[in-house]
């Protein structure tokens, strides 16, 4: 029975509706930040690229000329259409022009549809384009969110067969398909000027540490393919490791 103390308990919490909640509390993870303010936390990882801190879940956005990109639109709506928000009033003058997320999985790309909103393009590879474009079409009129809103006309780039890069003439972003056991649509994003490299779910480095695992060796493994000058991973989960870090776990997963 549940005592009257806690069912008379009131909250400050908004209810969200996501599975995610539910895989957290499976999980035994803690949940209270769920529906909330969020976090918003920004980390210079380098000139013109900023990483947006989340209590489990980063954005990444990119500095170019004149617009800006942007990697991950984690979780619901609830947390990243404030991010939007936090982005336009950090960058008035750069509008959101392009929108990469990393995989499908809801919790890196539940909340896709408010940066969709923004009329940004979505670029994806061939094999994510159908759903993407499933995602954008869906009615959420019972709970209205920001594209429900603003029914602008989703734009979805797809590719294949190599990288797709992003330029301005001055800075380069590179989105390289690595599909892996863990997601067929999985990317990678490289900036070559500084040695780069933002990846999810593989390495999710913490202070600068990797744990040996499974993924970790097929990640690597797969990234040597690419033949990429990367000095630095930056995980949308935890912090940032080098290469080598990454390589150590990698070897230390086969013994």
């Amino acid at each position: 029975m549940i005592p009257e103390s806690v069912r008379n308990q009131k909250t400050d919490a908004k209810p969200i509706a996501s599975q995610w909640i539910l895989r957290r509390v499976a999980g035994n993870v803690s949940y209270q930040d769920m529906g909330r303010p969020p976090s918003i936390e920004w980390n210079r990882l380098g000139d013109g690229v900023h990483k947006i801190q989340g209590v489990g879940h980063a954005t990444i956005v990119i500095e170019m000329r004149d617009h800006l990109v942007v990697v991950e639109g984690p979780l619901y709506e609830e947390r990243t259409a404030p991010l939007v928000k936090a982005i336009n009033e950090k960058f008035p003058n750069k509008p959101i022009r392009y929108v990469v997320p990393t995989h499908h999985h809801l919790d890196h790309a539940g909340g896709i549809r408010a940066l969709m909103a923004t009329g940004a393009t979505l670029v994806v590879p061939f094999s994510a384009k159908e759903f993407y474009a499933r995602v954008a079409k869906s009615s959420h009129s019972r709970k209205p969110d920001s594209l429900e809103k603003n029914k602008v006309g989703a734009i979805i780039e797809s590719f294949g067969g190599g990288p797709r890069i992003l330029t301005d003439g001055n800075r380069s972003v590179e989105i390289h398909p690595l599909p892996t056991t863990h997601a067929e649509d999985l990317v990678v994003i490289y900036l070559a000027e500084t040695k780069m490299l933002i990846e999810a779910d593989h390495i999710s480095p913490r202070n600068g540490q990797v744990r040996a695992a499974p993924l970790v060796k097929e990640f690597v493994a797969a990234l040597d393919k690419l033949n990429l000058d990367v000095a630095t991973i930056v995980g949308i989960h935890g912090d940032s490791a080098t290469l080598q870090a990454a390589r150590a776990a990698a070897a230390q997963g086969t013994k």
